[in-house]
């Protein structure tokens, strides 16, 4: 549940803390642009306060919203449980971000509907830290094959397990 708990978290992080986090300068230009933008207007005549530019651009959640992101130094510190399940479960992640509970009949429809044939379906383990959780981030940012993108950037760097 580690891993839907961190996706689930990507859901809470602010914008901008997501740019700062990616260093995004592709996929999202008008988000790249204002926090740009936000940097230069840093010299105290615009923005109320260093602390209002701190807020913007680097944004802090607090801990009641999160234990997995402890791999984004986003958060104020760690609490001891997920924030987002109830209780353990084995979930199917799609391609694309797509949750279900596995084992169910809507998992098979969605390969099915896929017309992925259930003998090609391949079960992987990765170790996930702060490299990957960013990466897995920013594609989910800007793509719609976050997994097929990150997956093959894990293989590269032999993160399998």
């Amino acid at each position: 549940n580690y891993f839907v708990e961190m996706l689930f978290s990507f859901l809470t992080i602010p914008l901008g803390a997501a740019r700062r986090l990616t260093m995004d300068n592709s996929s999202s230009k008008g988000i790249n642009n204002l926090y740009n933008s936000i940097s230069s207007l840093g010299d105290g005549k615009y923005l109320k306060s260093e602390e209002t530019k701190a807020m913007l651009l680097s944004p802090k959640l607090a801990a009641n919203y999160l234990r997995v992101t402890d791999l984004l130094p986003i958060y104020d510190k760690s609490i001891g449980q997920g924030s987002f399940l109830k209780e353990q479960a084995t979930f199917i992640v799609s391609d694309d971000l797509e949750l279900t509970v596995s084992p169910s009949l809507s998992t098979i429809s969605k390969f099915n509907t896929l017309g992925v044939p259930v003998g090609d379906i391949e079960v992987v383990e990765v170790s996930i830290g702060e490299q990957e959780a960013l990466l897995i981030l920013k594609a989910a940012l800007s793509s719609t094959s976050t997994l097929t993108d990150c997956l093959s950037t894990f293989r590269k760097a032999k993160l399998w397990t």
